[in-house]
């Protein structure tokens, strides 16, 4: 038994190591901040992380907290059920739903070239700056009163979305309520990642009307995964022209938004150049002197309005992320904020993906939904994540 339980700490140990290979780049201690910044001063060491793991949500003894206060408010009584047990979110036990998935065809049609193309970035790059991301009058979606509580629409999750094996959907479960077209969401694991990781925080996005079409499970190498991403933009932009689809009509693919963690974040620049692609946000892994081989061209297609987010306890990442804002396209909006005492796997797990999950609501309202009431919480110098536990910067929002 104890020799049994010598080889299952290894093979823990070789996934850390794994995650932390393909989005920071193993064996390097990183630069050092860039001068000048805002970030807050962290220890040298790497901090300890827990893993995405294959299957299941993390047992309560691998969830790491944050060291800081303002997690996420406790779930309320309206979220919806229907999505995978153990997710780790309050309300979010039972079963997955199987409900209506869409048909495999058509999936082709889809508008827009792929952003691993260098073609498709030159097209998009001549785009202005969050072009179409930040729709005027009102918002397609009802207010809200607090991004940190579940949404007013509920979730359910189908685990295979049809065409699409690779991906599952969280779906807001009064999809087009109300003659709603609700905005797209597609998102990319860390490295060896599964969706269960996210579980808590991909349900939030469902639940305040993001449609959510989630990678299952990333490898090591950031490049499938990259491609992997394109063919889902693909395939949802694809059944939002098909008349039969059972989303037409209610998702908007003029809203689609795309968004990773780690070596999640780092593929995702690469598919920031595809012209339908109105904002995204990039959590804890940056292309400024990443040793993974990742490009760090990447970081010139984005057009549209982009969030970098990083734990403040990221030795690691967090110059990288900061690098990445000092880098970016001139004249495209940009938000960095960094919350304290966080580590690079810390807060996903938490109820409604805790700080992130706020957070994240927040920019997807403001940049895909419309809202301008959460334009305060990015713009100008008292931004609200600019404020404590948050240390935040930006410029051209």
């Amino acid at each position: 038994m104890k020799r049994l339980g010598s080889l299952i700490s290894i093979s823990k140990g070789l996934r850390i190591c794994a995650l932390c290979c393909a989005s920071l780049g193993c064996g390097d201690a990183g630069p050092a901040p860039t001068a000048g910044t805002d970030t807050p001063n962290v220890s040298a060491d790497k901090p300890s992380a827990t893993e995405p793991k294959p299957s299941g949500a993390l047992p309560a003894s691998d969830m790491h907290q944050p060291a800081t206060a303002g997690a996420a408010a406790p779930s309320s009584s309206n979220t919806a059920t229907a999505s995978t047990a153990g997710s780790g979110g309050a309300g979010s036990a039972a079963p997955s739903t199987t409900s209506s998935q869409p048909s495999a065809s058509g999936a082709a049609a889809a508008a827009g070239a792929p952003a691993a193309s260098a073609a498709g970035a030159s097209a998009a790059a001549g785009a202005s700056a969050g072009a179409g991301a930040s729709a005027p009058g009102t918002p397609v979606l009802p207010p809200i009163d607090d991004p940190a509580m579940p949404g007013p629409f509920g979730f359910e999750q189908v685990p295979t979305a049809e065409g699409l094996s690779t991906h599952t959907l969280f779906v807001p479960k009064k999809l087009g309520d109300q003659g709603v077209k609700h905005p797209i969401l597609v998102w990319m694991n860390g490295a060896t990642g599964t969706t269960s990781f996210y579980q808590t925080m991909l349900e939030h996005f469902a639940s305040h009307g993001f449609f959510v079409v989630a990678d299952k499970m990333s490898g090591s190498n950031h490049d499938p995964e990259i491609v992997e991403q394109d063919k889902a933009i693909t395939w949802v932009l694809a059944e939002a022209a098909r008349s039969d689809s059972p989303y037409f009509g209610k998702i908007d693919p003029d809203r689609l938004g795309i968004a990773g963690h780690s070596l999640g974040s780092v593929g995702s620049f690469a598919n920031t150049g595809h012209a339908s692609v109105k904002a995204s946000i990039h959590w804890s892994g940056g292309l400024t002197g990443n040793p993974v081989g990742a490009d760090e061209a990447w970081l010139q297609r984005i057009h549209a309005p982009a969030a970098f987010l990083c734990g403040g306890a990221e030795a690691r990442a967090l110059p990288r992320c900061s690098g990445d804002f000092d880098n970016a396209p001139a004249g495209v909006p940009i938000f960095y904020g960094t919350v304290a005492g966080v580590g690079h796997t810390d807060v996903f797990p938490e109820p409604n993906g805790g700080q992130w999950g706020r957070a994240a609501i927040a920019w997807w309202r403001l940049m895909l939904a419309g809202d301008e009431s959460f334009r305060s919480w990015f713009s100008g110098p008292d931004c609200e994540l600019c404020k404590d536990p948050w240390t935040g910067k930006n410029k051209g929002i």
